[in-house]
C-alpha cells in the first residue's frame, strides 16, 4: 500500500474514534396492531400520543376492519394482530374456530356508543319504535308521511338524515335499526359540526347524531325517546351504560393470552382504562361503569398460565 493512502486510512480512524459519540441506539419500538370498528377509532388513535410520548417501546397502529374478518385473522392467530376492537362479541362460532386452534382469549369493556335521534321544534314526535324506525330508514320505505307513522302527525313528507355512510355512527345504525337492509334513497348525510344548521328553515326534520354530540348540541326536549319493546327509553348516559336505550353498543377489547404477555400491549390497555373519562370524552363515547372498569382491570392483572412450548417437528 502507498504511504499516502495509509496515512488517509490512519486519519480516518483517528477522526471517528476522537469525533462526537455516535448516537445511542434505541431498541425498536413494538408495534401494536388493532384492527378496529370505526367507532372506537377516534378513541385509540387518541390514546395513540400520549402511549407512546410515555412509552418509548411501543407504537399504536390502530386500521378500521370487518367484525368478521378481523375476528378470523384473530382465531387464526395471526401474528401481525394483537387485539380487536368491535361493537358485538365474538359469536359461538368464531369461538369454536379460536378454540380450535388453541387461541384462548377475554374481552375487556372500552366504551359505550349510542346514536341519538333529535326533532325540529314544530315536529312533536316524543317516541318512536325501532320497528318505525327501521321501517323509516330502510330502502323503499312505506313511510313517505309523518302520518304514516302515526295518524296525529302531519301528512307532510318525511325528512331524516344523520352521519355519512362510512361513519362509525352510520355503522351503528345499520347494525342495530336497519339489520342489513339498505338506506333510503332520499336521507340526508349531515357531519356532526353542521347537525343544527340542517335544521333551519325545515320545521319537520328528524335527525340521527353521536350521543355525546347531541348532548352536548340538542336541547334535551328535542331528543326522541326510542322504545325497544319495553317502553321509551330517552337517551343519557344511565339507558346508554345499561343498554336500555338503542342504537347503543357497547365497544369491547379482544385479546388473546398470548398478545396479553407482551408488556407493551398491557401498558397501552392499562392506559385505556386508567385514562378512560378523558380518551372518551375526546372520542365521543360514553364510559364504562365501575363495574365494567374493575372487570377489564381484573383480566390485566390476572396470571397468565405458562406459555405453551413449541412443538418439534419430527417427533
Amino acid at each position: 500500500m502507498r504511504l499516502p493512502s495509509l496515512l488517509v486510512l490512519i486519519g480516518t480512524a483517528l477522526l471517528v474514534g476522537c469525533g462526537e459519540e455516535a448516537p445511542e441506539r434505541r431498541p425498536p419500538r413494538a408495534v401494536l396492531v388493532i384492527e378496529s370498528d370505526r367507532l372506537a377509532l377516534p378513541l385509540l388513535r387518541g390514546a395513540a400520543g400520549p402511549f407512546e410520548q410515555a412509552d418509548r417501546r411501543g407504537r399504536i397502529q390502530a386500521s378500521p376492519a370487518d367484525a368478521a374478518e378481523a375476528f378470523g385473522r384473530f382465531c387464526r392467530a395471526d401474528p401481525r394482530l394483537d387485539a380487536v376492537v368491535t361493537t358485538r362479541a365474538i359469536t359461538d362460532e368464531e369461538r369454536r374456530g379460536c378454540l380450535k386452534r388453541g387461541v384462548l382469549g377475554r374481552e375487556l369493556p372500552l366504551a359505550h356508543a349510542a346514536v341519538a335521534f333529535a326533532r325540529s321544534d314544530g315536529l312533536r314526535l316524543a317516541c318512536l319504535s325501532t320497528a318505525q324506525l327501521r321501517r323509516m330508514l330502510r330502502f323503499r320505505s312505506p313511510i313517505e308521511t309523518y302520518a304514516d307513522l302515526r295518524a296525529s302527525l302531519p301528512r307532510l313528507p318525511v325528512r331524516v338524515f344523520g352521519p355519512p355512510v362510512g361513519t362509525g355512527e352510520f355503522d351503528l345504525i345499520r347494525t342495530t335499526i336497519l339489520r342489513g337492509d339498505r338506506l333510503r334513497r332520499d336521507y340526508g348525510r349531515t357531519a356532526p359540526d353542521l347537525f343544527e344548521q340542517a335544521f333551519q328553515g325545515d320545521s319537520l326534520g328528524l335527525g340521527a347524531l353521536g350521543f355525546r354530540e347531541a348532548a352536548r348540541a340538542v336541547p334535551r326536549e328535542r331528543l326522541v325517546a326510542i322504545d325497544r319493546g319495553r317502553g321509551c327509553v330517552v337517551p343519557s348516559t344511565e339507558s346508554v351504560q345499561t343498554e336500555r336505550y338503542s342504537p347503543s353498543a357497547l365497544l369491547r377489547v379482544s385479546v388473546s393470552l398470548d398478545s396479553l404477555r407482551r408488556p407493551a400491549l398491557r401498558r397501552f390497555l392499562e392506559l385505556l382504562v386508567d385514562r378512560r373519562a378523558a380518551l372518551v370524552d375526546a372520542g365521543g363515547l360514553v364510559g364504562v361503569t365501575e363495574a365494567e372498569a374493575a372487570e377489564a382491570r381484573a383480566i390485566l392483572r390476572m396470571r397468565l398460565p405458562p406459555e405453551a412450548e413449541p412443538r418439534r417437528s419430527g417427533g
